[in-house]
């Protein structure tokens, strides 16, 4: 993997020669922040996941981010299957922060999105009214540091998360 290399701005000015070290940055970094170099800022991935049939999903390495976007769908021929998630600050030592993100009334195959804030704990759906699941709440204790989360439900589900809104690397 590169290695990301932090350029102070004192290296680069007008009419000043550039460095062989800041030449090689200047080209490396670009690169780095592609692969996730350590130090490197970090970009959106998405990360696919999915569980069958309930159960749990833990989704890691989020803690250069700020928060998620989560699309998901559950498969339920039952009535009332409900959906937690938990956060973890410590790379899925230990969990906490359960909260119901929602209770499904029915039986459905139908699919929902809300964002997750890391820093406020917020959470909210977003995108279609006819969503099956409508949901606005907190995560209590949730930070800028969770660097896991974990999705339980008592039926199938499959989920899609997107990350974004980087984190310095500090």
């Amino acid at each position: 993997m590169t290695s990301f290399t932090s350029i102070p701005n004192t290296e680069i000015a007008q009419d000043k020669p550039i460095k062989a070290e800041t030449g090689l940055a200047l080209r490396d970094n670009p690169i780095a922040i592609a692969e996730g170099g350590s130090g490197a800022p970090k970009i959106a991935k998405k990360i696919v996941s999915a569980q069958s049939p309930g159960g749990n999903v833990t989704i890691t390495d989020l803690d250069d981010f700020a928060g998620v976007l989560v699309h998901g769908v559950v498969f339920s021929d039952d009535s009332g299957p409900s959906m937690t998630v938990e956060f973890s600050l410590n790379n899925a030592s230990s969990f906490s922060g359960s909260v119901i993100v929602g209770q499904f009334n029915q039986q459905l195959r139908a699919s929902f999105s809300f964002w997750l804030d890391f820093a406020t704990g917020d959470f909210v759906s977003v995108g279609e009214f006819n969503s099956a699941l409508r949901v606005t709440g907190t995560l209590v204790g949730s930070s800028v540091a969770i660097t896991d989360l974990r999705f339980s439900c008592t039926d199938p589900f499959a989920l899609l998360i997107e990350p974004n809104g980087g984190q310095s690397a500090t």
